[in-house]
């Protein structure tokens, strides 16, 4: 099983900060909530690698410190080009 954090590493942050605390992440190099170019096939080549022709990719659990408080900004809907 593929396991990846949320911040910085699937999604920017885009360097958002309170009080000079950052919320997320400090990468500032794409726009707050922008998926990384290439995330989602590195994924998906993770989850199959090592796995018989024809086998579904395996699952990809999700993590991220913030779980409960930003919920709702990292959930990815069913409306979203993803889904």
């Amino acid at each position: 099983q593929v396991v990846t954090d949320i911040d910085d590493t699937v999604k920017s942050s885009g360097g958002l900060s309170l009080a000079g605390i950052p919320l997320g992440g400090v990468d500032t190099s794409y726009a707050r909530g922008s998926f990384y170019p290439g995330v989602f096939q590195f994924g998906l080549e993770l989850s199959c690698a090592r796995l018989p022709p024809g086998r579904p990719p395996a699952r990809v659990a999700v993590l991220t410190a913030r779980a409960v408080e930003f919920k709702a900004l990292l959930e990815i809907k069913q409306s979203t080009k993803l889904c």
